[in-house]
């Protein structure tokens, strides 16, 4: 997400949102980052006024993780971006990462698997 955040098309969106040439560059931006990576739900960005938060997919009905990271222009947030991502995903990509002295059984797997 922090890659997303510094496109400059986001900031200069955020600088001038109601610039409509500016909101069609952003929205171009938005759909070709989130299928390059291929793991967000939602991918947005949005004024400091705007209040966002989803734990369930109203699409898809899929758990997701919602986060955002500040845009901020000197010491002045002026928004931020947000992603939803699948929780299933995240969770497949913890349980396959090899910690030295920690180890992950199947049967945890199994009881803490999102489903």
């Amino acid at each position: 997400m922090t890659a997303f955040a510094l496109g400059s098309e986001v900031h200069e969106l955020l600088l001038n949102p109601k610039d409509p040439a500016l909101l069609e560059k952003a929205q171009q931006y938005t759909k070709d980052f989130a299928s390059v990576k291929g793991i967000f739900e939602g991918l947005y960005i949005a004024a400091p006024d705007t209040y966002l938060g989803i734990m369930k997919s109203p699409g898809t009905g899929s758990m997701i993780i919602s986060m955002y990271y500040p845009i901020f222009e000197d010491q002045t947030c002026i928004g931020y971006v947000g992603a939803c991502v699948y929780a299933s995903r995240l969770m497949d990509a913890l349980l396959n990462l090899n910690i030295k002295g920690f180890l992950w059984s199947g049967i945890m797997r199994q009881k803490f698997m999102v489903q």
